[in-house]
Formats: structure tokens, sequence, C-alpha cells
């Protein structure tokens, strides 16, 4: 809620905002960096200076002093912020639960290019 709110913040025409990384700061609410930079460059078109593939750099960095882990499907940075199901795995597994199987639909997992974080 706290990305949501600051970038609408920016689209009424707020010009800096406080944020976090990895959601750690001094009080609940304030947005997490990594989230707000990609959030404002692929909604609203807005570059903030600040190099997006360092991002993971700083939030692993972050995570190791502050000993708090970042989760896996953590936007942005967890690990598995870029995986996606195949949409005809997606497929066959309805198909598979319409026929009443109890047994859940599995299948790879393919990897977006991290690069295009940035």
């Amino acid at each position: 809620m706290a990305t949501a709110n600051t970038v609408s913040a920016f689209e009424g025409g707020a010009c800096c905002a406080s944020v976090t990384v990895n959601g750690l700061g001094e009080r609940a609410g304030n947005a997490p960096i990594e989230e707000v930079v990609m959030a404002l460059r692929h909604t609203l078109g807005i570059e903030c200076g600040i190099d997006a593939t360092r991002l993971t750099g700083l939030c692993t960095l972050v995570s190791h002093a502050s000993g708090r882990s970042i989760s896996c499907s953590k936007p942005v940075t967890g690990r598995a912020a870029f995986q996606r199901r195949p949409q005809a795995d997606w497929g066959a597994g309805v198909q598979r639960r319409s026929r009443g199987s109890r047994r859940a639909a599995t299948g790879a997992t393919n990897t977006a290019d991290p690069a295009h974080k940035g």
C-alpha cells in the first residue's frame, strides 16, 4: 500500500518521498525505495536518477546488516520476483482440477532475465 500511495503522490505532483530499503525504517508506511523506483519508472515514466541495477546489491547489504532476510517473493529484489509459470502449464493445471484430481498441478518455472529490472 505504501508504494501505491507514493506513486499516487508523484502522480499528484510530489517531487520527493520518504522511502526505506527493504521496508526497514523509522516507522510503518514508508515505501521501499526499490519498489518506488521501479513503479515510478514503469507506471509514470519517471526516472529518479537511481541506478536500478544496483538495487539488489543495496537490499542485500541492508539485509545482512539488519539480520532480516529478503523474502523470495519480494517485489524487485526477491530471488523469485521474476519467476512465472508458463501459460500452457497453468491451463493443464486447470484441466486436471476440473477432472477431480486432488494432485496439484506442477510444472517447470521459467525465470525472466533480471537485467530487465533496470
